[in-house]
């Protein structure tokens, strides 16, 4: 299993937006994101959990910057390898 370096405030974030891609699919927990290709996660979900604009806005660059999410012009995904690694201890 993948490693991730993330701090607490790294983690929380973490548990967010993988809980935002099971919901935005309808999924209940890691085998469902497993058989979905677009996990789509954006800094927006960390605001609607309580996150401040710039607190999410730093929250989420560190994330994009330990490749827990990937930016794209489409729209940013949650990597599979950081799913699999908040699914170990929440689901």
């Amino acid at each position: 299993m993948t490693t991730f370096n993330l701090t607490e405030n790294e983690t929380r974030a973490l548990e967010v937006l993988y809980k935002s891609c099971l919901d935005n699919m309808s999924g209940n927990c890691i085998e469902d994101l497993k058989n979905d290709p677009f996990t789509w996660c954006d800094a927006s979900d960390l605001i609607d959990a309580g996150w401040s604009k710039h607190e999410a806005a730093g929250t989420y660059g560190a994330l994009i910057e330990k490749s827990v999410v990937w930016p794209d012009e489409e729209g940013d995904c949650l990597s599979m390898e950081a799913a699999e690694f908040i699914a170990a201890f929440i689901d």
